[in-house]
């Protein structure tokens, strides 16, 4: 009986060990996701610290800051423009008094009602443009249905 005895116990050791293994990995896991939640905390942070340095300091910085700064204030001019340039593509204008989307063309604005800033007319149309006989808006070359109310175009 010895034997099976020795065998016994050699597999309870192993599967202890193993047991072990797996709780120690575990932990292992548990404190690589700790660590990675603090480092997250520590970037968020020092993006803060960025944010309030250019806020205090922006018309100022220290010389070792300057080039960093610069770039900030590039990328806020150029996402200004692509801004604008959405605005222009989905037809709206921005409030003066609330920023809120109003389309073109409105001379009040839907939700804080103050007086829109009339806009000057596009410049001159080129002469073979077409317009819609029914709504008269402007017809894209090659078309077959104005896009505004749905009539088929009139060569």
């Amino acid at each position: 009986m010895s034997f099976f005895d020795n065998i016994g116990k050699t597999i309870s050791d192993v599967s202890q060990g193993a047991i072990q293994k797996g709780k120690g990995m575990a932990d292992v896991v548990k404190f690589n996701s700790l660590i990675s939640e603090e480092e997250k905390k520590i970037n968020g942070l020092y993006q803060e610290i960025g944010k309030k340095y250019v806020e205090q300091y922006g018309a100022a910085p220290t010389e070792d800051l300057k080039e960093y700064v610069d770039q900030v204030y590039a990328s806020k001019e150029k996402i200004a423009e692509y801004q604008e340039k959405v605005t222009e593509l989905k037809g709206i204008t921005r409030c003066p008094s609330c920023g809120a989307e109003v389309p073109n063309g409105a001379a009040f604005c839907s939700v804080c009602g103050a007086k829109m800033e009339e806009k000057p007319a596009n410049p001159a149309e080129p002469a073979d443009t077409l317009h819609c006989t029914s709504c008269g808006a402007v017809i894209s070359p090659g078309s077959k249905f104005c896009t505004s109310c749905g009539k088929p175009v009139e060569r």
